[in-house]
């Protein structure tokens, strides 16, 4: 009977029921397989002990288990697992071929990057001259062989310009911008108000909280909705509680004028989320828009071209047409109300704050619509002089008008400011209606391109 390869030191996992003998022969019985035992010394013939490297030994490896199949815990802490080359099998382990394999391989990867070392693991990052910059085209430029000959057109003008995707860009960054949870400002901020959450804070300074139009301190805040999950904006009127009903009032009022000149008015109401008092207004939100003021006071040192000025003019004379006819006034047409979110579009933004702050006054809304016309006037004239405090200087500032731009503006804005023009429909002079029409040619241009491109 042959004797088990499994049975080293009186143990097997079989037992009883193994077939093979569990009998260890003598050292001299044992020889290998053609080799003369006259020949070759007993104590070199290899034994169920010494036949096999330590790790591949039988005896070694179920040493490590007694005899119910359960591994001793204490045996893994003096093993450690080594590798002994084999020089019988014909090849040898050869450490200089493995190595220059290894050094061929990291030179492809630290060719043109960077390699950083951290908890055991190398990443590789790129350098200066590899790394794509923001600005950068987002287009495989044309192969030599296949570049358009004259009269063909480019790759990239098949697909949006750059600057539009940096626009979009930028405005997806600011829509998903939130607090992180170190930020001191997200330990003051509500978790949720009513049904908007994710409040982040817009005012970049004190001075955005200005007392002057309101009466009172506001706070902006971009905030997202539970239930539809778009961003809105939030503004907060610190220390203050309306009733309900001016609140319903002034709200329902406001929705019922549809413009795209006058930010949409959606809800109103108060809370006590803020630790105090507030009453909170919520608009739809516009990334990446700056106000007038900051635009034209502050950023640019540029003058404004006339037609940037007429294209104000004639969007704000809409937006106002539109609200008078609902018999409401604006009261909010300040540099520092009226947004930029394009190229030469402007929208009014804190429409109805008025209306729900002032709602015991019962005033007449016709006295206000002129001040809203004196409003457009002195808001055209700070921008053309590029100053805050112009309408506080007039000759200086009528001086510099006259000298800069047409006398057609300048007598429109003239006509506004000293309250020659009562009503809305007074400013359709023969200068401002061509404007008009001259805005509405490009609108039709660009409303035609549009949709030439989608049937094609």
């Amino acid at each position: 009977m042959s004797t088990c390869r499994f049975f080293a030191d009186g143990n097997c996992l079989y037992g009883n029921k193994c077939k093979y003998s569990h009998t260890l022969p003598q050292q001299g019985s044992l020889h290998l397989a053609g080799a003369d035992p006259t020949s070759t010394p007993q104590n070199s013939l290899p034994t169920m002990s010494n036949a096999y490297p330590q790790e591949d030994n039988p005896a070694y490896y179920y040493s490590q288990y007694p005899s119910d199949g359960y591994r001793n815990p204490t045996a893994d802490m003096n093993f450690s697992p080594s590798f002994t080359p084999n020089t019988s099998s014909g090849y040898e382990y050869s450490p200089k071929v493995n190595r220059e394999h290894s050094m061929g391989v990291q030179s492809r990867w630290n060719s043109p990057n960077v390699a950083v070392t951290s908890g055991g693991t190398t990443y590789f990052y790129p350098t200066d001259k590899t790394q794509n910059s923001d600005k950068q085209s987002r287009y495989m430029p044309s192969l030599p062989h296949a570049a358009p000959t004259p009269g063909q057109r480019s790759l990239k003008s098949f697909f949006a310009s750059e600057d539009v995707y940096q626009e979009f860009y930028k405005r997806a960054i600011e829509t998903l911008a939130v607090l992180g949870q170190q930020d001191p400002r997200a330990v003051r901020l509500p978790t949720l108000v009513r049904r908007y959450h994710s409040l982040y804070p817009l005012d970049k300074s004190d001075k955005d909280k200005s007392v002057k139009l309101f009466g009172h301190i506001s706070h902006l805040f971009k905030c997202i909705h539970t239930n539809d999950r778009l961003p809105y904006l939030m503004r907060r009127i610190d220390g203050l509680y309306v009733t309900d009903e001016a609140v319903s009032t002034a709200v329902s009022a406001w929705k019922a004028v549809q413009h795209p000149t006058i930010i949409t008015l959606h809800e109103a109401f108060n809370t006590t989320e803020f630790n105090d008092n507030s009453v909170v207004f919520l608009y739809d939100y516009y990334p990446c828009s700056v106000t007038v003021a900051d635009e034209h006071f502050t950023r640019s040192r540029l003058p404004v071209d006339e037609d940037t000025i007429w294209s104000y003019l004639v969007q704000l004379v809409s937006a106002l047409r539109s609200v008078h006819d609902a018999k409401l006034a604006c009261r909010v047409i300040h540099p520092s109300k009226v947004i930029l979110t394009g190229k030469n579009r402007i929208r009014i933004s804190g429409v109805g704050i008025l209306d729900v702050l002032n709602y015991d006054k019962q005033e007449d809304p016709s006295e206000f619509q002129k001040e809203d016309l004196i409003a457009i006037g002195r808001l055209l004239l700070c921008t053309c002089n590029r100053k805050a405090d112009a309408s506080e200087n007039m000759d200086v500032s009528l001086a510099h008008l006259r000298d800069k731009y047409s006398t057609e503006l300048c007598d429109i804005i003239t006509s506004l400011i000293s309250m020659k023009i009562t009503t809305i429909d007074d400013i359709n002079t023969p200068a401002f209606m061509k404007h008009v029409f001259k805005d509405n040619l490009h609108l039709y241009k660009f409303v035609t391109a549009i949709t030439e491109l989608s049937y094609t």
